[in-house]
């Protein structure tokens, strides 16, 4: 008789991304720019994606998306906590992203609207539940919206359940 492998529990796991974004052009969805050896973490690089409705798809280059998270295992992606700091004394407004995809190909599964002046904003993501294998990607994106000199950082933590 064949032997059946049932997996008893599940586990939650996450990933922390760092984030410094300081751009101030609207109409773009700014990644991390993966390909900038002396400021890799500079969130400057970027795509003319403008509608920002969830589940719009877009391709994107491998530098933007290699600049997310690799899933290294089949999982349910949960959503995220963005905790932020914007660091100038006007205020600023930003949409927050969470793309997710395969091979460039990239879906918009969150957005949170975070406006902020000198103040920490710790908020969750709604529950997006997405099914991802092994391979796909969670990529953070940023699309200034309003403010003069507004510069973000912090990061973003990503929360997954292994299937």
């Amino acid at each position: 008789m064949a032997s059946t492998f049932t997996k008893a529990n599940t586990a939650n796991f996450y990933q922390w991304i760092p984030i410094f974004f300081n751009e101030r052009t609207t109409s773009r969805t700014y990644f991390r720019n993966a390909d900038d050896m002396y400021n890799a973490w500079e969130w400057d690089s970027y795509d003319f994606e403008d509608d920002t409705t969830v589940g719009n798809t877009i391709s994107l280059t491998a530098f933007n998306y290699l600049s997310g998270f690799i899933v290294p295992v089949n999982c349910t992606f949960l959503g995220a906590r963005w905790a932020v700091y914007q660091s100038y004394n006007t205020a600023g407004n930003t949409l927050f992203q969470l793309w997710t995809g395969t091979d460039g190909t990239s879906t918009l599964r969150t957005t949170n609207d975070i406006t902020a002046n000198r103040i920490t904003v710790s908020e969750d993501t709604s529950d997006v539940a997405i099914s991802l294998s092994a391979g796909d990607y969670v990529v953070p994106g940023f699309q200034y919206i309003s403010g003069t000199s507004t510069t973000w950082f912090g990061g973003v933590t990503l929360k997954f359940r292994e299937v």
